[in-house]
């Protein structure tokens, strides 16, 4: 047997195991109930804004690689960030999220360094607009605060 076909043989086992082990902890029932009574236009809304988010990060993870001088294509670095936003979700960090993009982008080519920066660099400027977007909204959420909170 090839190592190629072993290796699909071993996803397919992890893969396997990981959907059986999450459905083993679910009450379908429950999770079908809940399903049937939430608002399929809030439910449309939730995966567009989702979407959204993963278009934006990848448009802003491909910018810092082309500031860098490590640019992939906007398709690459959109599919690639929507795996690391799923190795996020489903490893304890988020960190491994980060390190599948890595591993990821090195693989198309990237050298390690820019591969190592360009994903750092895009956390930092992450968390530079997150603090800007609570700088530029707080003045509106004051008000509406009130002393014992």
């Amino acid at each position: 047997m090839s190592k190629k076909w072993l290796a699909l043989a071993l996803k397919f086992t992890v893969s396997g195991f990981l959907i059986w082990f999450l459905i083993s902890k679910i009450d379908l029932g429950e999770a079908k109930d809940r399903l049937l009574e939430a608002d399929p236009k809030m439910l449309a809304a939730a995966m567009a804004v989702l979407l959204i988010q993963m278009c934006v990060g990848g448009l802003r993870w491909q910018a810092v690689l082309v500031a860098i001088n490590a640019p992939i294509s906007i398709l690459k670095s959109i599919q690639l960030f929507y795996i690391g936003a799923f190795f996020s979700q489903l490893l304890p960090s988020s960190v491994g999220g980060d390190a599948v993009r890595i591993y990821k982008v090195y693989r198309e080519g990237i050298d390690l360094r820019g591969a190592v920066n360009g994903v750092l660099l895009e956390r930092a400027v992450t968390v530079v607009a997150l603090v800007v977007l609570v700088d530029a909204t707080l003045p509106w959420f004051l008000p509406r605060v009130d002393d014992a909170t």
